[in-house]
């Protein structure tokens, strides 16, 4: 329809060019072919080179691979159709793999927290980028930037010396766990430090607080002997420090129960008596 309507046009200004203006005048006419190729489901193909024939193996001489071996020779493992052999693999002989002894274990029940340096921790006070008034927890922590990758690891641990030239307010410290030195840094400067318990929910909380909007869950108490150790000793300064005797009956371990005291005549048994008052210390 437009070659139609194009020829035509081209037909009118040939026989009446008063009707048209000086510029179209030098425009040439159009002609009824057009130069280029089209693509069409008839004259579609492959881009060259982006094709490779394929071959079929064992189908008789004229397909380049038949006859008795198609290419592979005689017998073995590679003659098969398994095709290669697993990596470290070494004809047959006990591998070096298997020839050296196992070293070291993956130690299930042990924990990693994201190191944070106290002198950093000054820094961020001055650049009021943490209030110093409220007491710093793992979520003020997180929501300051202060420490990152949080999701892989079960907490915080403050670490490290005081930066001299930092100023270090009295601070209220709620963290995991705390390096000697930067516990004595923070009660020095009249400030207070618990070693606080979360699991794997209670720090997903802490760090994601928005996603737990109307379904807050409650922060879980240590269950494996070591955290509740850790967490009642008043010298790691545990939170559960003040509340030990009943936290530990809630647990189960009743220091007046008769299983319990079987369990201490059972370890007393055969020694001493200055042996047993170290161990039922």
């Amino acid at each position: 329809m437009l070659r139609n309507l194009a020829n035509a046009s081209s037909s009118l200004r040939r026989s009446a060019p008063h009707l048209f203006p000086r510029f179209l005048l030098r425009i040439p006419a159009a002609t009824s072919t057009r130069s280029g190729s089209y693509v069409s489901l008839g004259n579609l193909k492959p881009a060259p080179g982006s094709h490779r024939p394929t071959t079929r193996i064992g189908r008789g001489i004229g397909s380049g691979k038949g006859g008795h071996t198609t290419g592979r020779g005689h017998k073995g493992a590679k003659a098969r159709g398994t095709g290669n052999p697993y990596v470290g693999f070494e004809g047959g002989q006990t591998p070096l793999h298997k020839k050296l002894p196992k070293r070291g274990f993956f130690n299930f029940t042990s924990k990693k927290y994201a190191p944070l340096p106290i002198a950093r921790l000054q820094k961020w006070l001055q650049a009021s980028r943490i209030d110093s008034a409220q007491p710093i927890t793992i979520r003020s922590v997180i929501h300051s930037n202060l420490v990152h990758g949080l999701s892989k690891l079960d907490g915080i641990k403050l670490i490290g010396k005081v930066a001299s030239d930092l100023p270090l307010p009295p601070l209220v410290v709620h963290l995991s766990r705390f390096t000697e030195s930067a516990a004595k840094a923070i009660l020095d400067a009249g400030g207070e430090v618990k070693a606080v318990y979360h699991n794997r929910l209670g720090l997903r909380q802490e760090m994601f607080p928005d996603r737990f909007v109307g379904r807050e869950v409650k922060q879980a108490k240590p269950t494996l002997r070591a955290d509740i150790e850790y967490y009642t000793d008043p010298e790691k300064f545990g939170y559960l420090a003040d509340q030990k005797e009943a936290f530990l009956k809630e647990r189960g371990f009743d220091p007046e129960s008769a299983l319990h005291r079987r369990v201490l005549a059972k370890v007393a048994r055969g020694r001493t008596e200055e042996e047993k008052s170290i161990v039922l210390s």
